[in-house]
């Protein structure tokens, strides 16, 4: 038990830093930041993808716990989907916390 909430915190921290530090600007992901939102605002059909890969800190939580649970569960549907929702519940804590959302 103890070994899950810790990945789970890997998860959001990562996640978290990744979206909110890193993709922030001036710091050195933003310009991918930019891209993504190039992409985000642009109508083609392909446009949805920017938000999983990083452009919406839930939706890049979720991705990355979901991948992430893949490979520490195998194909444990529930297991998964019990690690994903624990991360964006600690995800919306974290945000509660910095003030953010």
């Amino acid at each position: 038990m103890l070994e899950y909430i810790l990945e789970c915190f890997r998860v959001v921290v990562f996640s978290y830093v990744f979206t909110n530090i890193l993709m922030a600007s001036g710091q050195i992901l933003s310009k991918y930041s930019d891209f993504l939102g190039d992409i985000n605002r642009s109508d083609k059909w392909y446009s949805w993808i920017a938000k999983p890969l990083g452009y919406c800190d839930n939706c890049f939580a979720g991705q990355v716990s979901l991948w992430y649970g893949l490979y520490l569960f195998g194909f444990n549907i529930i297991t998964i989907i019990t690690f994903i929702c624990t991360n964006l519940i600690l995800l919306k804590q974290l945000h509660k916390h910095f003030n953010y959302a």
